[in-house]
């Protein structure tokens, strides 16, 4: 899968404007257009999986925190009987400093802002590349000033 990285070096390089090439640059626009409505998608969807699986999986570690976790299930997701290490928590509050600093829900977390900033970049370009023919039109207008 394409990296935020990846997406930023071709961006840097896809959004250039050569004034030499307007009518090439101007029809390539469409193409541009599909290839990152096409990454779009993918990562929107990709970020729906990873908040399903990120409410799954705060779910089972609700159950497990609270002690209503099956010791079977425990033993298929690999977790240990006891959250809390022989600690005595009982209340809430104090519960949910636990679901706050859980490693497993902060990586699910982290993958998906990561995800959802890949989205945001991806709409800012596709924005830009829907408001392109306006660039490319004030360049010619300018081009057509400084002639006369």
């Amino acid at each position: 899968m394409v990296t935020l990285e990846d997406l930023h070096e071709m961006w840097g390089k896809d959004s250039k404007i050569d004034p030499t090439k307007i009518k090439e640059i101007s029809l390539e626009t469409p193409i541009l257009h599909a290839k990152y409505l096409k990454y779009l998608s993918l990562f929107k969807l990709q970020y729906r999986r990873k908040d399903h699986q990120y409410k799954t999986l705060y779910q089972n570690k609700k159950l497990w925190y609270e002690g209503h976790l099956s010791k079977e299930r425990m033993d298929t997701l690999g977790w240990s009987y006891d959250p809390y290490d022989g600690l005595i928590v009982n209340a809430k509050t104090k519960q949910m400093s636990y679901y706050d600093s859980d490693p497993d829900l902060q990586e699910a977390k982290s993958s998906i802002e990561y995800t959802k900033v890949v989205v945001e970049y991806l709409e800012e370009i596709i924005g830009n590349l829907n408001w392109r023919h306006n660039t490319i039109k004030n360049y010619i207008e300018l081009r057509k000033f400084e002639q006369q």
